[in-house]
């Protein structure tokens, strides 16, 4: 394993709030990624879209001969058997194998395969079952042989055929791998490394001991030459061992020269929508997909925010009556608390609450804590949380807040009214919580990232422990799920927000 270490001076800076200011845009007129070349998730819909007709051809012939003892039966194709084969190509996405590591590990392809083929029966077994279509009634027999000669075919193709014969060529696009951070820290993260196809040729920079390591970083990217084989292709960020700042400027240098960055994180666990990163690195590792400040137009997203909003709407209306109720007969004031937030790129809206606090207080109390706590200067307080005694980064025991508002925040339900704010197009089901604009005053330069994507009523934040998450892990959680989000996160997320809201699992 080839490590170079770069040393600079013994002592860095404890926080880095601009490492190199013009290294945080991406301009796509100057920047020019290159990239990996070899786009493997081809090859492999390909071949497991051919393989998928033909096992399924192979089961109505084997079917038939079976049921005949010999006696020729015509083949009847049903198209109920489309109904798996989709759902299979669904979970086969779900689970990573359309993803490109895959050919850095032969036995983690081949396990992975396994789960998505089981995965797959039993979810087809559970639809066609449920939906009564004919492939569950005329010919089971089919179906189950369909399923297995399609895990023989792609099995021999992936694992065997494809890892070969692309094998060679991903090895030479990903080029070498550059780590950053710690060495005593990233040293199990670098043994894995060197053990698999196509990130084995490993570098380090100290990124403990070097204090500009973006700028350091840039020099180096820039400097390489422009072999592929030679250049840095991947581009691994210990968060652990750098700022929050420096871990975002390292990765709009990463993106802005075309080397795939991936960032180790404990924080970012909600993140791995996927866990074949996570297996494959033996590491907390998120892959990103963007960078800090690049927009992506996503109308799926759009429609999706819609659809479940107004859906949710009607669904809980007797449950949103009866919160009404509650705040209306227990306490004076309105029902609805209308309060200010900033949205997207800066702009405030209005966000639509059940008033959970006293009628006419003042917010002096959250603004002062809020300032502290963005700061770094609040002190945090010790609550016991899920039977335990756990440092909170929240105000406690907030004296405005009446009986059935605590209540009501326990468990979210106090922020079901802004399932309308989504509906309308303030917010988004998954995003950033929308901040106050006295927070956004006091921000620090980084922490306006978090306002580069629309809020949303749950995110990372809600799932990972809510009021038990300081306040500037809480912003990196944010920026990252920007910049590695996809449609599993965002589902995830969702799914992972019920029972932590029923549950209150990380309430103050």
């Amino acid at each position: 394993m080839a490590a170079m270490r770069v040393t600079g001076v013994e002592e860095r800076a404890m926080e880095s709030s601009v490492v190199s200011r013009h290294l945080v845009a991406v301009d796509p007129k100057v920047s020019a990624p290159t990239g990996p070349r070899l786009h493997p998730a081809r090859w492999f819909l390909f071949t497991d879209l051919s393989f998928g007709l033909v096992a399924y051809g192979l089961a109505l012939t084997f079917h038939a001969e079976v049921v005949a003892v010999g006696e020729a039966l015509p083949l009847d194709p049903s198209w109920s058997m489309l109904v798996p084969l989709l759902i299979t190509f669904v979970v086969f996405h779900a689970l990573g194998l359309y993803e490109r590591e895959l050919l850095a590990h032969r036995a983690l392809h081949l396990l992975t395969l396994a789960k998505a083929m089981l995965w797959s029966a039993a979810i087809s077994a559970l639809v066609v079952y449920l939906l009564h279509l004919p492939v569950a009634f005329e010919s089971r027999l089919t179906a189950v042989g369909a399923f297995a000669f399609f895990f023989v075919f792609a099995a021999v193709v992936r694992t065997l055929v494809l890892s070969r014969v692309l094998g060679r060529r991903f090895r030479e696009d990903m080029g070498r791998t550059l780590v950053v951070g710690w060495p005593y820290r990233t040293e199990p993260l670098r043994e894995r490394l060197t053990m698999l196809n196509g990130f084995d040729r490993v570098d380090l920079v100290d990124g403990g001991r070097e204090q500009h390591v973006a700028a350091r970083v840039d020099q180096h990217l820039s400097g390489q030459s422009g072999d592929r084989r030679l250049a840095v292709g991947s581009l691994f960020v210990d968060a652990r061992s750098v700022t929050i700042a420096e871990t975002l400027d390292l990765i709009a240098v990463g993106r802005r020269h075309g080397v795939t960055v991936y960032v180790v994180s404990n924080r970012l666990r909600p993140l791995a929508g996927r866990r074949l990163l996570i297996d494959l690195f033996e590491a907390p590792v998120v892959r990103v997909r963007r960078a800090p400040g690049e927009r992506r137009r996503a109308p799926l997203k759009r429609a999706t925010d819609v659809v479940v909003s107004a859906g949710a709407l009607i669904a809980l209306s007797p449950l949103l009556l009866v919160c009404a109720l509650a705040v209306k007969l227990t306490s004076r004031g309105p029902v609805l608390y209308a309060q200010e937030r900033i949205g997207l790129g800066g702009g405030p809206f209005k966000l639509y609450k059940f008033r959970s606090m006293r009628h006419g207080v003042g917010a002096d109390a959250h603004r002062e804590y809020m300032r502290a706590l963005i700061n770094g200067e609040a002190e945090t307080r010790t609550q016991r949380v899920e039977g335990e005694e756990q440092e909170v980064f929240k105000l406690v025991d907030d004296p405005r807040v009446t009986a059935v508002g605590r209540f009501l925040r326990r468990y979210s339900l106090d922020e079901l009214p802004q399932l309308w704010n989504v509906l309308v197009g303030d917010m988004s089901l998954v995003g950033p919580r929308p901040p106050l604009p006295y927070e956004v005053a006091v921000y620090q330069p980084w922490h306006h990232r978090r306002l580069e994507v629309k809020p949303g009523i749950t995110g990372v934040w809600q799932v990972d422990g809510r009021s038990r998450v300081g306040f500037d892990d809480m912003v990196f959680q944010d920026i990252l799920y920007h910049c590695s989000r996809d449609t599993l996160v965002d589902a995830s997320l969702c799914l992972r927000t019920v029972p932590a809201a029923l549950l209150g699992h990380g309430a103050a």
